[in-house]
Parts: structure tokens; sequence; C-alpha cells
């Protein structure tokens, strides 16, 4: 069975420029706590302080535990590996179990392949089977999040780092969708046993396809509300759930909308409203599966 968490990224904490207002931590934290959320994800660098005890402090006046964290990495180009210890040592610190990354074309872009070369792409498998091994020396799991707007978006990329590399798989299902894989299921038969943690959203299927015809970008398709609480979208969940418990997953389904603020919510809506939504439909599910 797996356990249940949240990110900071569904109250608009996100280290992209531009993203939007970006909420104190011991608010986020402490409406995940109000709405019966017992771990989260740690947040872009610098959301948490860089003083270790200080980090641990914030969330355990939260009663939280730190599930892992996320991070974009261009493999293409030396100086990747440094980058990537150095994200896992807080995540290390704070007694997380992973670390998620992006594989980007260059640091904090979005905007998809800029027409990398096969010995690019080469570099990019090798540096993912150098990471599989890093996974023990660093003790986390380490694990390809196919992105939106990144080197690894697609089914063919998915399935290209699948047969090419030993690395590990975050599944999200709105990121999934939302790059034209329409059996989203299915996906977590094709990742087996790499399977290490799962971003669990629901997703608009009018701007998912605006998204694949090059319409809108991943930017503007988040600020429009591409991503939805579970239950709300066009996903369908219910299979979704039901796949996680068929391949006997027991690791983090993360609840993740990646959300976009302009303003201060109020106390009661905006992020914790959108979650608690979330939650609410997917105890529902779990009940009906009894």
């Amino acid at each position: 069975m797996y356990s249940l968490a949240a990110a900071p990224i569904s109250w608009g904490v996100c280290d992209v420029p531009d993203w939007g207002l970006q909420l104190d931590p011991e608010r986020v934290f402490a409406e995940m706590h109000e709405l019966g959320i017992a771990a989260a994800e740690t947040g872009p660098a610098g959301f948490l302080p860089a003083d270790p005890d200080a980090a641990r402090a914030v969330l355990e006046r939260h009663t939280l535990r730190a599930v892992g964290s996320y991070d974009g990495l261009v493999l293409h180009r030396d100086g990747w590996e440094e980058a990537l210890r150095a994200a896992a040592e807080p995540v290390r610190r704070l007694g997380g179990d992973a670390l998620v990354f992006a594989v980007l074309a260059a640091p904090g872009d979005y905007s998809g392949d800029p027409g990398l070369d096969e010995d690019d792409r080469a570099r990019i498998l090798s540096a993912l089977d150098r990471i599989a091994d890093l996974e023990e020396e660093l003790g986390l799991s380490l694990a390809v999040h196919h992105h939106l707007g990144s080197l690894v978006e697609t089914e063919a990329e998915i399935d290209r780092v699948l047969e090419g590399s030993r690395v590990r798989i975050c599944v999200d299902t709105g990121h999934a969708f939302a790059a034209g894989i329409d059996d989203v299921p299915a996906l977590f038969d094709r990742v087996g046993d790499r399977l290490a943690l799962v971003h669990l959203k629901d997703a608009d299927a009018g701007l998912a396809r605006q998204v694949q015809s090059g319409e809108t970008d991943f930017l503007d398709a988040v600020g429009r509300g591409i991503f939805r609480p579970l239950g709300e979208g066009d996903l369908d969940v219910a299979a979704i759930l039901d796949r996680i418990h068929r391949v006997d997953y027991s690791g983090w389904v993360v609840l993740e909308q990646d959300t976009m603020l302009a303003e201060e919510p109020g106390a009661d809506g905006g992020p914790k409203a959108a979650v608690r939504r979330s939650i609410d439909f997917l105890r529902a599910l779990e009940e009906a599966r009894v």
C-alpha cells in the first residue's frame, strides 16, 4: 500500500523565474498539517532554511516528515554530478527518501528540446546509468521526472530512457497526459519495478492538446490551470489508482498540482481548498475499492 504526501508546488511554490507569488513555508506546511497530511516534498532550494536543523524544525513544527525533493539537471554538459550531489545533500540531512529530477537543455529551461544531436543524447543516457549507480552511495532513490518542456517528456522519450539506461522513474500522471500519453495507467506497467515515486494529478484535455500542438507552452498552460484537483480534469484517476494497486506499489504517492498564484489566497481558499478536494476524491476512490 502506498503512502500519501503533498508538495509545495500545489501551493504555488516553485523556483522557475516569474512563476508567481511564493508563499511562506510556515503557511504551506501548516495547511498541509491541517489537511491531515503527514509527509511532504521539501520544495525548491531556498524554500526551507539552508541550516539542516532549522529546516528540520520547520517540518517538525507541523508534524511532517520529508519525502524528498525535485530539481532540474543538465546531463549532456559537465558539472551535472556536482549539481546532483548538492541537490541530494539537503534531502539526506532531512531524512528524505528520493530526489527526482527533470533532464533539461539548460538550467531552468523548460522550453523543450533545442535540437540535441545523438552524441548529446548518448551522454544523457550514460549520465542516467551513472545516476543509477549513485543511489547506493547517496542512500536515496534517484529518479527521472518526465516533465513538460524537458528532454524526457513524450512517450518515446520515456521509452528511450527505459530501454537505454537503468535509472529509476518518477511517474507524473498529469505531465504524462499533457505530453500526449493517452493510456496513463499502462505507463505503470512499462516502468515496472523501476517506479520510484508517483506524482498524482489530474489535467485538462483541452489545454493538454494545446501543449501538444505547440499552441501554448508549459508555463502558460500552468498559469491557465492545466493541472486540476483529482476528479476535476479528464484523467481516469480511478484506473490509475487501480493500476498503482495492481503493480503492488508501496512507495510515496505525492498529491502535486502545479499551481501559480497571483496573490495571497484567503485562509480557507486557494491551494488548501484545491488539495482538500483531491484528498476527498482519493479517499472516496479508496473506500469504493474496499
